[in-house]
């Protein structure tokens, strides 16, 4: 029950796992990023900018947690985590409806989540590896928001709310949620490769923007999808997990 959260634990529960999730999956994120912005900008090729990050990751683990490029996607997503815990916090907390829930979880952390992409993460990225020097366009903003739109809705709102919705098991959650931000890839992905062809070939023809992210469709999606499988698949799952734990003595009647 609602009366019986211990919220300054549950709080704190949910900043510290937040963190420490954000933190470790960012050393698996930050090279699949890289090498996606590199392949498109035409600076390297995915296999190439992989190694060369693997390379640096090994023999430097404490020069790459110093990088910009670390800093940019591991405070991307300690944010995401935190916003996504204390949301679920409050939903229980005020007795919200699994519709309801869901409404306030796609927004808030839409907010957190596609306000740190959008215009810090991805932009940031895209002039660190890219070889445009203008401003960013407002098409890209654009075209990233509709990734971040639907990416939001099918990894962090559609398992939650199956699960409530039709009874599922929390096994059952469990694949959603391992599987469900995998599969919205094939969706979001050339959104994805529109904003960064924009930014990287900003006075190309229609044919050639729609030649380019065609012909990096397929390659970019499966390092997307393996991109995705940390922060959004194993990340939410441990996320949940993590706090389940943390919380069952404090909370023996607490989610």
């Amino acid at each position: 029950p609602a009366s019986r959260l211990n919220l300054p634990y549950r709080g704190s529960v949910d900043v510290g796992v937040g963190v420490l999730a954000g933190f470790s999956l960012a050393y698996f994120i930050t090279p699949m990023d890289q090498a996606v912005m590199q392949q498109m900008s035409g600076t390297a090729t995915i296999p190439g900018s992989l190694k060369e990050s693997a390379r640096t990751l090994f023999k430097s683990p404490l020069q790459y947690t110093k990088s910009p490029q670390f800093f940019y996607v591991g405070g991307t997503y300690m944010g995401t985590y935190i916003a996504k815990n204390l949301t679920d916090t409050a939903c229980l907390a005020t007795n919200q409806s699994k519709e309801a829930s869901a409404f306030y979880k796609f927004w808030l952390v839409f907010a957190a989540n596609g306000g740190l992409s959008i215009f810090w993460k991805d932009p940031g990225l895209a002039k660190l590896f890219g070889k445009s020097a203008v401003a960013m366009p407002k098409s890209v903003y654009a075209a990233w928001a509709a990734r971040d739109v639907i990416h939001m809705l099918g990894a962090a709102v559609a398992p939650d709310y199956c699960e409530q919705k039709f009874g599922w098991t929390k096994d059952q959650w469990r694949a959603a949620q391992l599987s469900f931000p995998l599969m919205v890839q094939t969706i979001t992905t050339p959104f994805h490769l529109l904003g960064l062809d924009l930014y990287n070939n900003p006075s190309s023809t229609f044919n050639e923007r729609l030649g380019r992210v065609r012909s990096n469709w397929v390659p970019s999606a499966g390092v997307r999808m393996l991109r995705m499988f940390a922060p959004w698949s194993l990340g939410l799952l441990i996320c949940r997990d993590l706090r389940d734990f943390l919380l069952a003595e404090n909370e023996p009647d607490g989610k």
